[in-house]
């Protein structure tokens, strides 16, 4: 059984993908078409059949080629060229050699590699309504395809695998044939048919996926997930409920302290509202007493307010008469000073006049004798006294100038004055 026939065992399938890696020179891929593919992915690194998957290519849309090998991605690795195409590997083929000998290795080169990750990535999404096939011709790297493939989470995806593996040992860490089969059945693939026709010694090995066994896996690995969420959870809730016991026993506490604290509290305020009411009645009284004492204040300051002002009043009153007082005050100390002066003036002119009257009596007196003896007949004596010539000079000029031209009258002898 060739990979063409392996695809006529699921002739009835609906198939999508075909990803081979490792294709050799591209015959199979009419095969592919003609199975009704929607998409081939071919991913091989040997340069002498580029031109030919090239040609195929262009001749089918559904074609996409990757001349890479499978690696890193960002380097080149050496490929060795064998005598015999169909074993050219990646691999060191010293075993190979040994075992079969003539193989020798024609050329080596260095060939980009591409990360399994980014063939992943170019990868059309699963469709559930159709099959997607694997086809692996890869000397030697077999495993490492696979394990790469199952750890980006895209081998369940393809429902069928087609291999070429030799039944010996011929590359270092690769597999045989019995080896593959059992590394393949942990992925949960079984193995359907091993065609032995066109090289007994390297076969074609068939698989199919197990989808009972793969969901019976993800139903354990859900259940032991669960079953550690659960022992996980457990511990939580062991942890939690010892958390909350604890929790609770302080809580308890707590609330006994509160209720404590509350009852006291409560005896507390009961105290403090018999002391509030008590202080009340008191505030209250000295309250009132404080606005009788106001209001008596107030009326007493009301009164003498208006005793104030009756004071202002009776201050302007007075300091106005006191003003008017000062002023005559000082108008009668003026006047007193003015009669003062006068009065001295008045003084010393009279005892002027009296010092002049002395003088003036003497004088007088020698001349009322003169003029009693000049101006009196001879038969009738007349008498002058020095008070009436005083008075005729000082007081009476005018009459006495005037007396000269007029008559002069008798006058009464001393005697009749004397006795009036």
């Amino acid at each position: 059984m060739t990979f063409a026939h392996c695809l006529d065992a699921v002739e009835a399938e609906v198939f999508g993908l075909a990803l081979q890696i490792g294709t050799g020179c591209g015959a199979h891929v009419p095969c592919y078409a003609q199975a009704g593919f929607s998409d081939i992915i071919i991913v091989q690194p040997n340069p002498e059949h580029s031109a030919d998957l090239a040609a195929m290519a262009a001749r089918y849309d559904q074609v996409q080629v990757i001349n890479a090998a499978l690696g890193k991605g960002d380097d080149k690795i050496p490929f060795n060229l064998l005598n015999f195409p169909e074993f050219s590997t990646l691999k060191d083929p010293e075993g190979l050699s040994a075992l079969l000998p003539g193989i020798r290795v024609v050329d080596r080169v260095l060939v980009n590699t591409v990360s399994v990750a980014d063939v992943c990535a170019i990868l059309p999404a699963p469709n559930s309504d159709k099959t997607d096939v694997l086809i692996i011709d890869a000397p030697g790297s077999e495993v490492d395809i696979f394990d790469a493939l199952f750890a980006e989470q895209n081998l369940e995806r393809f429902g069928y695998l087609a291999v070429r593996c030799p039944r010996e040992l011929y590359f270092e860490g690769a597999l045989t044939g019995a080896g593959l089969v059992q590394h393949l059945a942990a992925r949960d693939f079984v193995l359907l048919d091993c065609d032995s026709r066109e090289d007994p010694d390297w076969p074609v090995y068939f698989f199919r996926l197990d989808v009972s066994a793969v969901e019976s896996r993800k139903a354990k690995k859900k259940a032991a997930i669960l079953q550690a969420d659960l022992e996980r959870a457990n511990t939580s809730n062991k942890v939690a409920r010892d958390a909350h016991a604890a929790a609770l026993a302080e809580v308890t506490a707590q609330r006994d302290a509160v209720r404590q604290e509350r009852t006291k509290l409560q005896a507390d305020l009961e105290e403090a509202v018999v002391t509030g009411k008590s202080a009340q009645e008191a505030h209250d009284t000295a309250l009132s007493d404080l606005r009788n004492q106001r209001d008596s204040i107030q009326s007493k300051l009301d009164e003498a307010s208006k005793t104030v002002q009756a004071a202002e009043t009776a201050l302007k009153t007075q300091r106005s008469d006191l003003a008017l007082a000062l002023r005559m005050q000082t108008i009668a100390r003026n006047d007193q000073q003015e009669l003062q002066s006068r009065y001295n003036d008045l003084r010393i002119q009279k005892k002027q006049l009296e010092q002049l009257l002395v003088k003036l009596t003497q004088k007088l007196g020698s001349a009322a004798d003169h003029l009693r003896l000049m101006a009196a007949p001879e038969d009738v004596p007349v008498e002058y006294d020095a008070e009436d010539i005083l008075t005729a000079a000082v007081i009476e000029p005018k009459a006495t100038r005037s007396a000269k031209a007029a008559p002069r009258r008798p006058r009464k002898p001393a005697k009749q004055r004397a006795s009036k």
